[in-house]
């Protein structure tokens, strides 16, 4: 019988926090009622109206970009230069998406798959590197201007601190 009794305590101690995160979800959703006329055809048609009744705030996002006035985003340029950076070697990103960079104050170097085995082992560590710069100007999906994602190919290495 001691044991029946543990066993309904221990369900009902793990249901408990399962209910009430349950009734979180239920309570958080924003209330939201939407309607949407036909084109008498069956189909549904372009116009309806949905209307927000949570506390969170609108913002508009129906502006549009002028993507003329921006410059061409499809190039990579090379500018020929060789560089010499002194920066700490990282590696972020995911394991299917790894990338290995060379970090400054200023800016982050990413190193091509062909150099890895030159500074793979020298994560986490200050280096001296010298190699040829290279960068692509990135925008958003709307044309805005995003940055520039610095790369450098045939690198050396010059010295380790």
């Amino acid at each position: 019988m001691g044991a029946q009794m543990r066993l309904k305590k221990t369900f009902l101690l793990l249901l408990l926090p399962l209910a009430a995160m349950l009734l979180i979800l239920l309570f958080s959703v924003p209330n939201t009622t939407a309607s949407a006329e036909g084109n008498g055809d069956g189909t549904a048609g372009a116009t309806g109206s949905v209307e927000m009744t949570d506390r969170t705030e609108m913002v508009d996002i129906t502006g549009t970009v002028d993507i003329t006035e921006t410059a061409d985003i499809t190039g990579t340029e090379d500018t020929g230069e060789v560089i010499e950076v002194t920066g700490r070697v990282r590696l972020v990103g995911t394991s299917l998406f790894p990338s290995l960079l060379v970090s400054t104050e200023e800016c982050e170097w990413e190193i091509g798959r062909e150099d890895w085995d030159l500074l793979f082992d020298l994560q986490h560590r200050i280096v001296t590197v010298r190699g040829r710069e290279t960068f692509q100007d990135r925008y958003f999906a709307g044309g805005l201007f995003a940055g520039r994602h610095f790369s450098l190919s045939d690198v050396v290495l010059v010295r380790v601190e």
